[in-house]
């Protein structure tokens, strides 16, 4: 037992003797030891300035390299996004009439955070219509019903001319028609509820589409009042990232179908996003326009409100210089590669980006192919520039 003790004191000695070196080959340059052609070493360099970092440094430091090289990368516009839910992916739900909640064993009602599927029942209303009340209902629901028949024919009326119309006005006129529908049939329910002496005046409340219940303001027994939200429902599994794009972008954009959706909650990966719409009008103060892609939320990894980075490919894939994105850090607000220029020295060095695609980023400037860059470990690497000043 004392000779293990004795081993492992002497394994954190060695590793600390070995950190100490070190610390202190990062402040002095090697005496007495040949380099060769090595320029000298700085205590704290900055950019362009040789660092000294000893091998058996690098191998404690994990410090690994990759050259740079030329790779395929295609050209993108790159613009700032955020998540936001579709059009038709989110719904209130609200009762016709007023009435008191109650409890349906057969038919509970839905929890913040739960998931429920259209056509779900989610709330059961008991109510008590008069005899005036009725007749104000039935006039009502001959009201919608007029709205029905109108929203049908704008509807078709645009389903005729599909191929002219813009997409994005076809999909408002059906959501248009699916509403109007829902509110015909829960009007419908209302008048059959009142006048069905079995049912007691009780009439069902659905949720209008498959989602999850992002809000809840109701309770068994509570008297509720016509047009209270109840319940909201969004549906998280398809989302809308809504962007900015330059007028002087436009041209490009417009035969771009694709994007690439990052965010910074999970900066290492991407989501496939396919244009759904480009706006039509250019803002006067900002000169850009609304473009917005639909998204698949893999893993409902996206929340709406999250920022997304929104990575637009405008051009066919060219021969470029890159580097992993990895080994591109910021040194005082500067884009910053360190280069192996030596088995023991690193170099610091401003660059100029270019396009991103996936994990590798381009370079523009400061770099020739086959020089290797720092990938990992560059941690270190920066704190000694920036001590440099």
């Amino acid at each position: 037992m004392l000779n293990g003790n004795r081993r492992v004191v002497a394994a954190v000695l060695t590793a600390s003797f070995a950190l100490v070196l070190f610390g202190w080959s990062l402040l002095f340059a090697h005496e007495g030891e040949d380099h060769g052609a090595a320029p000298a070493a700085t205590q704290a360099g900055g950019l362009n300035m040789p660092i000294l970092v000893e091998k058996e440094s690098q191998f404690l430091l994990g410090v690994l390299t990759e050259p740079a090289s030329n790779r395929r990368l295609s050209r993108t516009v790159r613009v700032l996004g955020r998540v936001i839910p579709r059009t038709q992916g989110k719904a209130e739900i609200i009762p016709l009439r007023s009435g008191q909640v109650i409890a349906d064993p057969k038919h509970p009602m839905p929890q913040l955070g739960e998931y429920v599927k259209e056509g779900q029942m989610v709330a059961v209303i008991e109510q008590a219509l008069s005899a005036a009340e009725r007749i104000e209902v039935r006039a009502e629901k001959l009201k919608v019903d007029a709205e029905l028949e109108q929203v049908r024919k704008e509807y078709a009326r645009l389903k005729a001319i599909e191929k002219v119309v813009a997409q994005k006005d076809l999909i408002e006129a059906e959501i248009r028609l699916r509403a109007a529908e829902k509110v015909q049939q829960l009007y419908a329910e209302t008048i059959s509820a009142s006048m069905s002496a079995s049912s007691g005046g009780r009439y069902y409340i659905t949720s209008p589409i498959s989602g999850v219940i992002t809000h809840t303001d109701v309770t068994i027994g509570e008297q509720v009042e016509a047009d209270k939200v109840l319940f909201k429902v969004m549906d998280l599994q398809m989302l809308w990232v809504e962007a900015q794009v330059y007028e002087t972008d436009l041209a490009r954009i417009e035969k771009s179908r694709e994007a690439k959706i990052s965010t910074q909650a999970y900066d290492d990966e991407y989501f496939n996003g396919r244009l759904f719409t480009l706006g039509s009008v250019v803002n006067e103060i900002t000169r850009t326009v609304r473009v917005i892609f639909e998204v698949k939320n893999r893993d409902n990894k996206l929340r709406v409100g999250m920022f997304a980075d929104v990575s637009i490919e405008i051009g066919n894939p060219e021969d470029v210089l890159v580097v992993p994105r990895s080994a591109v850090t910021t040194v005082r607000g500067k884009n910053v590669v360190f280069v192996h220029v030596e088995p023991e020295y690193f170099v610091g060095r401003e660059v100029l980006l270019g396009d991103q695609n996936g994990e590798y980023v381009e370079i523009k400037s400061a770099l020739d192919v086959g020089e290797r860059v720092v990938t990992t470990g560059n941690y270190q690497l920066k704190s000694i520039v920036q001590m440099g000043g």
